[in-house]
């Protein structure tokens, strides 16, 4: 988690220049945008990276690369209940072929589940709504205001997290 708020920190710097140059920075705090940006940041950044992380932690690398293709699949499910999408012969043979994938990462002959596979399904299952809420914003703003604001408010909140659940005995680097 610690990682993911430094990646996001060196992300937000990175924006933060580039909108100081196109001269943008000021739209970044737009009242009608906070929420849906605010939205976009828990949906796409906290909650996904700190259930992921936390899961990555107690199952295999092949599990997580695996699980993490989830998405498409609650993606085909949530978008045309939620948001009214329209699904697709070739989309749902797709969706068939991944979640056949993951069933057979989770399946050992019984259904066993290791905590770890569950918290990173469970991350990957907001996505499809943080998109959503992308979607929105973008209409609103660009995506480099988008990217700048999730990328401070998503490294902040990462960074709290961290201190809260991961273990900093040793040195880090």
């Amino acid at each position: 988690i610690l990682f993911a708020a430094a990646s996001n920190l060196v992300t937000a710097l990175f924006f933060f220049v580039y909108l100081m140059f196109t001269g943008e920075l000021g739209r970044v705090f737009a009242r009608k945008t906070l929420w849906v940006l605010a939205m976009v940041t828990m949906l796409n950044i906290v909650i996904p990276f700190t259930l992921i992380y936390s899961g990555a932690k107690l199952t295999s690398g092949i599990n997580t690369s695996l699980l993490l293709i989830t998405e498409i699949v609650f993606t085909y499910l949530v978008s045309p209940i939620f948001f009214g999408e329209k699904i697709t012969v070739k989309q749902t043979i797709g969706a068939v072929v991944i979640f056949a994938g993951a069933f057979s990462v989770l399946y050992k002959g019984s259904f066993t589940f290791n905590p770890g596979d569950l918290l990173i399904i469970a991350g990957v299952a907001f996505y499809p709504f943080g998109n959503w809420f992308a979607k929105k914003a973008l209409a609103l703003t660009s995506a480099s205001v988008m990217l700048l604001f999730r990328s401070v408010l998503g490294s902040l909140l990462l960074f709290a997290i961290s201190l809260g659940l991961e273990n900093y005995n040793g040195p880090i680097y």
